[in-house]
């Protein structure tokens, strides 16, 4: 009945009634009225049109026995191209969820949909390729696309940077990873922050290195967290080196799992292949934080770290210094040594330094109560 109404023989079309007779057959399980329920929504006959729902339907008939509906669509589809069937065939045979596994026949129809001009499936045949290490071919498919695609530009730039299937062009990658950085890609702000920062492909520029380290950083990403502490730690011709926001960066990628990383960096000497920090006045800044905050607390022995560094003129040790004489908890605490300390940094605009003064001048503390002079330092 379903079959007479759809095609108008011997009686009136009406893809109504043929759907409706159709979905009681499929009620009873009946995997051809299921697939030509599928036919419908893919139609709009009868229903509003729906493609999710018919490939729905049409995987739900080929999971219940109706092999027969595979083997239809590709004799058809490899008589005449047809972009429904195509992507249907690609994505069954990728998946694996109805029939066996294929992921030669999902390359063969994803590519055709794609040489019709489908994205998405430019994008999964490029990925198929990818991850059969068919290079050239996935280089291809993903710089055709990437004019449509940000998933597309960043792998074309990644490709170009890492020389995969082409030659490596770090300034040509630059101009595919970009697009992507700015739209939030970790992994490409990254790419683009090691370009500056080896000068390969582009200008050495430090400080605009760090720029997209941060970037990619304030997304939690530990690699980018890491780079921003060691650059700050270590400095360079446009970045001050700071200390301070080194720790607190490099605190930070141990958080998220480079602990090991850092503790091995920290104890290896200076002159070894992993330019370490054992010996440095950043390792002893480490030591003076550590033995000041941490659990093994010992205000006397962080006192001598911070007077090595204060003999250096580092300002973040003379500021650190005050801190070990504000802590009452010491028996040699003074408040008149802490604020000779503290003035001596805020003079070299330190920014602890000038933090800790704004909070004495807003409560009070060993100076007479000034807001607008706290805001100052603020």
């Amino acid at each position: 009945l379903g079959g007479l109404y759809y095609l108008g023989n011997k009686v009136k079309r009406d893809y109504t009634s043929a759907l409706k007779w159709w979905s009681l057959a499929a009620k009873n399980n009946n995997v051809v009225a299921i697939a030509n329920m599928g036919l419908c929504y893919q139609t709009g006959h009868g229903i509003k049109k729906d493609s999710l729902m018919a490939v729905k339907l049409y995987k739900q008939s080929v999971k219940r026995g109706n092999k027969d509906f595979v083997t239809e669509r590709e004799k058809a589809e490899n008589k005449k191209f047809n972009m429904f069937d195509a992507t249907f065939l690609a994505d069954i045979y990728e998946r694996g969820d109805v029939v066996t596994k294929d992921m030669k026949k999902a390359l063969k129809y994803y590519t055709a949909a794609s040489d019709a001009g489908h994205l998405e499936s430019t994008l999964k045949a490029a990925k198929i390729h990818e991850d059969a290490k068919s290079y050239p071919e996935a280089f291809k498919l993903y710089r055709k696309a990437s004019s449509k695609s940000m998933q597309a530009s960043f792998k074309t730039g990644e490709f170009l940077y890492k020389g995969l299937g082409t030659k490596v062009d770090k300034a040509q990658a630059f101009s595919f990873l970009k697009p992507a950085a700015l739209k939030g890609s970790t992994a490409a702000q990254i790419y683009i922050g090691d370009i500056y920062f080896s000068g390969d492909g582009m200008d050495k520029d430090v400080a605009e290195a760090l720029k997209w380290y941060k970037m990619a950083a304030s997304n939690n990403n530990p690699a980018a967290m890491w780079n921003v502490g060691v650059i700050y730690v270590n400095g360079s011709d446009n970045v001050k080196s700071d200390m301070d926001k080194g720790l607190y960066w490099l605190a930070l990628a141990s958080q998220a799992g480079l602990k090991k990383n850092f503790q091995k960096k920290l104890l290896a000497p200076k002159n070894s292949e992993s330019n370490g920090w054992a010996g440095s006045d950043f390792f002893t800044y480490v030591k003076g934080m550590a033995l000041l905050f941490g659990n093994g607390k010992n205000v006397a022995e962080a006192k001598n770290c911070f007077v090595a560094l204060d003999k250096k003129r580092i300002s973040i040790g003379t500021t650190r210094l005050a801190e070990c004489y504000s802590d009452v908890s010491w028996k040699k605490a003074s408040a008149k040594k802490a604020m000779k300390y503290i003035e001596t940094s805020v003079l070299q605009d330190e920014p602890v330094a000038c933090l800790l003064m704004a909070e004495k001048y807003l409560k009070g503390d060993g100076v007479t109560a000034d807001k607008n002079k706290a805001l100052g330092l603020v």
